[in-house]
């Protein structure tokens, strides 16, 4: 078990289209600002879940890609997530959700 709670960013595939990857390009943004947020809350990890190879380095997280040729269950995806970081807590949110909060926020949950 961890020392301290676990925060699992869902990032799902956004099309190929030049304005989708404008999106996706942000969501990725907006998940490094959380990501680095929740660490400096004191959470032991940061997990961003995702469906492709296409997301550069990013310090503050680590990269756990979707099985490949399976039908995608977002239960089953999150429960396999979950069981894996063996975290004393878990907080669940979109890759690109709630880029404005602050540490003393996450701290909070």
């Amino acid at each position: 078990m961890s020392d301290g709670p676990a925060l699992i960013l869902l990032h799902g595939g956004a099309g190929t289209g030049e304005a989708e990857g404008m999106v996706a390009r942000a969501r990725l943004a907006a998940a490094g600002v959380s990501a680095r947020a929740a660490r400096e809350a004191g959470f032991a990890s940061v997990v961003l879940a995702k469906n492709d190879a296409g997301v550069g380095d990013d310090s503050s997280y680590t990269i756990d890609y979707d099985a490949p040729g399976e039908a995608f269950s977002l239960r089953r995806r999150v429960v396999g997530l979950v069981e894996k970081l063996e975290a004393e807590a878990v907080a669940v949110m979109g890759a690109g959700a709630l880029p404005f909060l602050k540490a003393d926020d996450y701290a909070a949950v």
